[in-house]
């Protein structure tokens, strides 16, 4: 695969994961459900340095502004573990208004 100035970029499938994308229920208004572990590891695919989104989106079936939402939720979860890791920790967590930082101890 390469890029638009021709250089190759390596791209993984989620089959490498031993996880891929299922669908795991439909709706009547057409609207599917995905699995969990499938949708977690597009997510972490498409977080790599270099990879676009909206190809990995289209090569899996699923719209890019769909894994852009899981992609945010996915971080959100991230962060928000962390901060209650560190306060578990005894770290004093600050919210400047642009997110919760560990300010320390």
């Amino acid at each position: 695969m390469s890029n638009v100035r021709g250089r190759s970029r390596r791209w993984t499938p989620l089959a490498e994961h031993d996880s891929e994308l299922q669908v795991i229920s439909r709706s009547r208004d057409g609207r599917r459900r995905y699995d969990e572990k499938g949708k977690r590891a597009l997510v972490e695919a498409a977080l790599r340095p270099g990879m676009s989104v909206a190809r990995l989106a289209q090569e899996h079936g699923v719209n890019a502004n769909l894994l852009r939402k899981w992609i945010t939720k996915y971080l959100l979860e991230r962060e928000s573990n962390r901060c209650a890791q560190a306060a578990q920790d005894g770290a004093v967590v600050v919210d400047c208004g642009g997110g919760a930082q560990v300010c320390g101890r």
